[in-house]
C-alpha cells in the first residue's frame, strides 16, 4: 500500500514539475516574442539622420524648418512666461483681497464686542466683570496671541521662482 503511494505521489509530482516546467517555457517564448518585436520596432522606427543624401532643395526646407521650429520654440516660451507672469499676479491679487477681507472681519467683529461690552457696562453693570471674564477665557482659549490672526503675514513661497534659479 505505501508503494502505491509513494508511487501515486511521484506520478503527480512529475505531472506538476512538467506543468510548472510548460508554464515556464510558455512565459520564455512570450518574452522572448515580446524582445523580437521591441528589436523589429526599434530597427523600423531609427531615425536617419545622414544628410548626404539629401539634394540642395531638400536641405533648404530642412533648414527652413529648423528655423520655424525655433521660432515656434521661441514664441511658446514667451506665451509661457507670459502666462506665468498672470497667474502670480492673480495670486497676488488673491492674496490682497484676501487680506482685507480678514481686515474687515477681524474689524467688525471687534467693533461688534466693543458695542456690546458698551451696552452691557450701560445697561446691566453688574455682568459687565462677568463679560470682561468671558471675553478673555475666550480669547485666551482661542489662542489669538499665538495663531498668528493678529500678525500680517507676506506670501513667502513663490512656485516660479525655482525656475528661474535653475
Amino acid at each position: 500500500m505505501s508503494d502505491e503511494l509513494s508511487q501515486s505521489n511521484q506520478e503527480l509530482s512529475n505531472t506538476e514539475d512538467t506543468a510548472t516546467n510548460q508554464e515556464a517555457k510558455q512565459k520564455f517564448k512570450g518574452v522572448l516574442a515580446e524582445m523580437e518585436m521591441m528589436m523589429s520596432w526599434q530597427k523600423s522606427h531609427q531615425s536617419n539622420s545622414d544628410l548626404a543624401g539629401l539634394n540642395e532643395k531638400q536641405k533648404d526646407k530642412l533648414i527652413e524648418s529648423v528655423l520655424i521650429n525655433e521660432q515656434n520654440h521661441f514664441e511658446f516660451s514667451k506665451q509661457k512666461l507670459e502666462a506665468e507672469e498672470r497667474v502670480e499676479l492673480k495670486r497676488i491679487e488673491a492674496t490682497t483681497v484676501n487680506q482685507r477681507t480678514k481686515r474687515y472681519v477681524m474689524l467688525g467683529g471687534l467693533f461688534f464686542i466693543a458695542i456690546l461690552s458698551i451696552l452691557i457696562l450701560m445697561l446691566q453693570n453688574e455682568y459687565f466683570v462677568s463679560w470682561l471674564t468671558f471675553l478673555t477665557g475666550i480669547l485666551g482659549g482661542i489662542g489669538v496671541s499665538k495663531s498668528g490672526i493678529l500678525n500680517n503675514q507676506d506670501v513667502k513661497s513663490n512656485s516660479f521662482s525655482s525656475d528661474e534659479n535653475e
